[in-house]
């Protein structure tokens, strides 16, 4: 953060070129964060939800549906929302302008929402607030080291899971490129394993001379 400050004072001419004094400390190294939540701790979480707060509880049930951004969700309006067409329009992103489609699920969340605001989340779009209200409940649930930010990685492996294609995944991440897509699919345990063990025994009876599967050639298909 310091590096980034002090080469902003250089752009802004702030400071004279060249004289960064963060320049060539080494960086931390932040290991990723790889928790996602079961069904029965997601579950026992979201139960947990103080109902006083109706519109952070929907916030956060958002964001357990959509695998939206935080800062995504808080920042909806409801103009961006298309209940019809089930999309919603995010105006800025980490990728810039992009079009998100939701599920009947999400829409049905909407439409519990009182409006009161341009925005869809009036009166609780601090990170902050959201972020206490999921801790404050997954503490009285008993679940462990829960993350708000779990819940997106839960939604993205969990589809990973389901054999959603690496490009398709990427676009419900809303990332450029097919990186972190790539990440969630190869975490995928139970969907690499179901096509290892069959890629496998095909493999096996292959060895032992036996049939594996009819195949028909081109040339002699017709």
């Amino acid at each position: 953060m310091l590096s980034r400050v002090f080469n902003l004072c250089e752009t802004w001419e702030w400071r004279p070129q060249h004289t960064n004094p963060v320049r060539g400390v080494e960086k931390a190294v932040e290991e990723p964060r790889d928790r996602t939540f079961t069904p029965d701790e997601l579950g026992k979480a979201l139960s947990a939800l103080e109902k006083k707060n109706a519109v952070a509880v929907a916030a956060v049930r958002v964001a357990a549906l959509t695998g939206l951004r935080k800062g995504e969700v808080l920042a909806m309006k409801w103009d961006d929302i298309d209940s019809d067409a089930q999309l919603l329009t995010i105006p800025e992103s980490k990728t810039g302008r992009r079009t998100q489609v939701l599920s009947a699920a999400a829409i049905h969340m909407f439409s519990e929402v009182p409006r009161s605001d341009a925005y869809v989340f009036a009166g609780e779009r601090t990170y902050k607030t959201v972020r206490g209200i999921f801790k404050a409940a997954a503490k009285r649930a008993g679940v462990q080291d829960a993350r708000i930010h779990d819940l997106r990685r839960t939604v993205m492996t969990n589809a990973a899971a389901s054999g959603i294609g690496v490009h398709v995944l990427r676009d419900l991440l809303g990332h450029k490129t097919t990186a972190m897509a790539d990440r969630y699919i190869r975490r995928t345990g139970s969907a690499l394993v179901d096509a290892t063990e069959r890629s496998g025994a095909a493999m096996a009876a292959m060895l032992k001379g036996e049939k594996g599967a009819d195949v028909v050639p081109l040339r002699d298909a017709g």
